[in-house]
């Protein structure tokens, strides 16, 4: 069972208004009017207070939202921990993880259409080929365990939802997602997206040979702002 808590009754969830409101002007924009969708949105949002009973969770598991929204998770062991963690996040962007793995994979193009064809096949020239078994070896002791159970919570909220229940971006494009599996957390694809800060060093690094420290300190800072560390 999750104790759900919200500690900021005054609060509507938005979790996904910049997704919606995307949608919105691309899929609906003369069939639906604005506060219909509005209603249909708040529907499915998050629930915050009271109890659920999930199958697999092995004690009774905590979720306590703050004053901004931000779930605190209380468990008594490492599996439901990461369970709820699961189950939390896809709460409250399920469509976003949907769209994280599918560019992982290369499956765009099935939302898409021809325009994601070109990044389909180069996340999938990215996939791992070889034993999963020596991949997962490759992590911590325990990192197959956790992958696992934040699958498994990830699951038990689509389970939960059914195809009324999922959110709002999954209705207006009339798909549902796939149930997740541990290595849908380990595609390449998303660890190179988020590693785009190679290019920007490059970029500092040419600017401080052609330019000098100063002028590259003005027009590139860091963020958070930090000194420089030169090579000497």
């Amino acid at each position: 069972m999750i104790r759900l808590m919200n500690f900021s009754l005054s609060r509507l969830p938005v979790c996904r208004v910049s997704v919606l409101w995307t949608l919105l002007s691309v899929v609906c924009a003369a069939e639906e009017a604005t506060e219909s969708l509005r209603a249909r949105s708040r529907a499915v949002l998050a629930q915050l207070e009271g109890e659920t009973r999930l199958p697999g969770l092995k004690a009774e598991v905590r979720v306590i939202r703050d004053r901004w929204g931000i779930a605190h998770i209380e468990a008594g062991n490492t599996h439901d921990l990461f369970f709820a963690q699961g189950f939390v996040v896809a709460q409250d962007r399920l469509f976003q993880l949907d769209l994280w793995r599918r560019t992982g994979f290369g499956e765009m193009a099935e939302l898409q259409g021809q325009d994601a064809l070109e990044g389909d096949r180069f996340a999938r020239l990215l996939l791992f080929r070889g034993d999963m078994k020596e991949e997962w070896r490759s992590y911590a002791p325990d990192t197959r365990e956790i992958a696992t159970a934040f699958a498994e919570g990830i699951n038990a909220f689509i389970q939960q939802a059914g195809p009324q229940g999922l959110p709002v971006e999954f209705q207006l494009l009339g798909y549902q997602p796939r149930p997740w599996r541990a290595e849908d957390v380990l595609p390449r694809m998303s660890g190179l997206i988020m590693s785009g800060n190679w290019q920007r060093e490059l970029t500092r690094a040419r600017l401080i040979a052609e330019a000098g420290v100063e002028t590259a300190r003005r027009f590139a800072p860091t963020d958070p702002p930090r000194e420089f560390a030169l090579d000497p």
